[in-house]
């Protein structure tokens, strides 16, 4: 059946492969599907297919199928050209599987071409020049390549031929050059600063940008430019930093929910800190030359002391050193205050005097604006660590510090007792149980109420002060002790006669037996014989009244000393002795004599006749308040009164020099002075104070 099956097949008429190919491509055209003509590659193919197909494919016969005449008819058309066909080879068959990508002369062009570049010239001592690469009909593409011929000169490895240099910048080129990289970088410095003032939450790491300027290793970076970021910074900070201290979140608080205004806050406060520890890591190097490079506290003292050691520019320095100071001053609360402190206190005692200028001056201004006191308590205690490290032989104006501070008030031995609480039992034995309960809720009613006032606690205000005064004092008691002949005597007792007020009453003995021995030595200036007497008399005025003291000593020592003011002295020693003049003559009047009035009187007419004109004026006062107040000194404005002995002006106690048997014959002088009101001032004491 099959074999009778076949056998009818066979005998169907053969159509050519060509001939159905056109039939269906006319189909196609005339339902408008066919896109594109048929090419040449595909008639190729087609013929390829037509006359390399084995028979055995259709009816199992080996030998080759011969083109039909209707095919040479196709072909012979006129207008069609298949010159092309003469180059297929019939007696190839066709490859099943696809061409590589090595096989592909097209594709490998370049590939060959990089090759032969590469084995040109292998041997290292001859050099190669490629040349432009032609293209033939047999070899297709042809590389050329040439070899560059050395001259003897070169050859000769003994002969050393000077090569020309390159052409240098000149002076002029190379400031300019130096010039636009500068004017660069500071225009893009202000442009991240203005950027940080506009929306520093926005543009808070802008910051990095700016320290990498201060802390860019690069040597030829010019100090101008690092100046200039170091002054952009520190305006940044002192404008975006807030006005309380930002706490490092916990754990705990990192994983609750918050709002997303709240975590932009929190991750604004982070970066801003994280960013301000490395600018003042930045301005200690700057400023010491030392880096720390261990942060560990358990590795050894070794690797502890290792440091990165700089030369340190000595502007750069003092442009750190400021920038330091105005962020402590200007916020004195936020974080690494206490590094701020070390760094710049450092430098108080610095040889360097316009540093060291620089540094009291801001602790001056540190003290002024200190509300809370413990900003002042630190520096206190660090000056008075440094002044003991140093022996004592620092500078006075170190130590002139401390009289900025202005603290007026300290907690007093008997509030501090009434402050104590009283423990459990005593509370059980001194109060029921309804007072005790209602105690408690009003201590806690008080608290809230503070805390919503946002109020300073009164008692830990007077706490801290006391705690700074008693750093004060105890700096100053140590010089006294220790250092008794050094140069910060001058400034530990103009300290003591503006806190006196402030020392405790079990201190009052002990100093003023030192006062005393002081003055008794007479190895003192008249500053500090002043400022002794100004302690003395500041002491008495206090609590002191109530102890039994006699300031004779003192009397005496204010009466030698006066006579050694004049006009080439200091305005602030006519100060010093007019406060003492103040409380000695005129506040402590019940405890003075009458002839010690008299003589002191006496005493400062004399003293105005060798002074300027307002020294002149403000001993004039003196004397016409103490005539007020003390009516039998006028006595000293007549020359009619008769009494016994003669005035010694030249004795240095005031209660024996009969200062009762002279006049004022000193105003009749400053009557005839240059200076209009000096005169006019006389004229009215002469004619008699208390009646004007």
């Amino acid at each position: 059946m099959a074999a009778k099956h076949r056998g009818k097949k066979s005998r169907v008429p053969k159509t050519s492969i060509a001939k159905l190919t056109n039939k269906r491509l006319n189909k196609l055209a005339k339902q408008g599907k066919l896109k594109k003509s048929l090419g040449k590659k595909r008639l190729v193919d087609l013929l390829k297919y037509r006359t390399n197909k084995p028979v055995n494919d259709r009816d199992g016969s080996p030998e080759d199928i011969p083109v039909e005449e209707a095919d040479y008819d196709y072909f012979s058309r006129p207008g069609r050209d298949f010159s092309f066909l003469s180059e297929l080879d019939p007696s190839k068959k066709k490859k099943t599987t696809k061409r590589k990508r090595e096989n592909d002369k097209s594709s490998n062009v370049e590939r060959m071409y990089e090759k032969q570049l590469k084995t040109a010239g292998t041997d290292k001592n001859v050099e190669v020049k490629s040349l432009l690469p032609f293209k033939s009909k047999e070899k297709g593409i042809i590389h050329r390549t040439i070899e560059i011929q050395q001259s003897k000169e070169e050859e000769d490895p003994a002969v050393d031929v000077e090569e020309a240099p390159a052409k240098p910048f000149s002076a002029v080129e190379e400031v300019v050059e130096e010039e636009l990289r500068k004017k660069d970088a500071k225009r893009q410095i202000k442009l991240l600063a203005s950027s940080l003032l506009q929306n520093p939450q926005e543009h808070v790491s802008d910051l990095k940008s700016l320290l990498s300027y201060v802390g860019n290793s690069d040597a030829e970076l010019p100090v101008n430019v690092r100046k200039c970021a170091i002054v952009a910074l520190t305006d940044v900070f002192r404008d975006v930093i807030p006005g309380y201290r930002i706490r490092t979140l916990t754990d705990a608080e990192r994983k609750q929910s918050m709002k997303k205004v709240k975590k932009e806050v929190f991750a604004f406060e982070e970066t801003l800190v994280n960013y301000y520890r490395q600018f003042l890591e930045l301005m200690k190097f700057l400023t010491t030359g030392k880096k720390q490079r261990g942060k560990k506290r358990e590795e050894s003292d070794a690797k502890m002391k290792k440091q990165i050691i700089m030369p340190v520019n000595k502007g750069l320095q003092l442009l750190c050193i400021g920038s330091l100071c105005s962020l402590l001053v200007t916020h004195p609360h936020f974080n690494f205050r206490t590094e701020i402190i070390s760094i710049v206190l450092r430098f108080i005692t610095s040889s360097n005097e316009e540093l060291s200028d620089t540094v009291c001056e801001a602790v001056k201004q540190l003290f002024r604006g200190d509300k809370s006191g413990e900003v002042s308590l630190e520096v206190v205690r660090l000056i008075g660590r440094i002044i003991k490290v140093k022996m004592f032989k620092v500078k006075p104006k170190v130590l002139d510090t401390f009289l900025s501070i202005g603290i007026k008030q300290v907690e007093k031995p008997e509030d501090k007792e009434k402050s104590q609480k009283l423990t459990k039992e005593e509370k059980m034995k001194k109060f029921s149980k309804r007072e005790r309960k209602r105690q408690k809720a009003m201590e806690h009613l008080e608290k809230e109420l503070r805390e919503a006032a946002a109020e300073e606690d009164v008692k830990h205000k007077l706490k801290v002060n006391t705690q700074v005064i008693n750093s004060v004092f105890l700096t100053y008691f140590r010089i006294l002790k220790l250092a008794r002949h050094s140069n910060l005597l001058e400034s530990v007792l103009e300290g003591l006669a503006k806190f006196a007020h402030l020392i405790n009453v079990s201190f009052f003995d002990d100093l003023f037996a030192v006062m005393t021995e002081l003055v008794l030595s007479g190895d003192l200036s008249n500053r500090c014989s002043l400022n002794c007497v100004q302690t003395a008399s500041t002491l008495l005025m206090g609590q002191g009244e109530a102890l039994n003291i006699d300031p004779v000593r003192f009397y005496n020592h204010l009466y030698k000393v006066l006579l050694q003011l004049h006009v080439g002295n200091s305005t602030k020693d006519l100060q010093i002795a007019l406060n003492c003049l103040d409380v000695l003559v005129d506040k402590r009047r019940r405890h003075v004599s009458e002839q010690r009035t008299l003589a002191f009187l006496k005493r400062i007419a004399t003293v105005s006749l060798q002074m300027s004109s307002d020294g002149a004026l403000a001993l004039l006062g003196v004397i016409r308040k103490i005539i007020i107040e003390c009516p039998k000194s006028e006595v000293l404005l007549s020359s009619d009164t008769i009494g016994c002995g003669v005035f010694l002006p030249d004795l240095d106690e005031p209660d024996y020099c009969n200062a009762c048997n002279t006049s004022l014959f000193e105003l009749h002088l400053l009557r005839k002075s240059y200076h209009p009101v000096v005169r006019n001032s006389a004229k009215i004491l002469l004619h008699g104070p208390s009646k004007q």
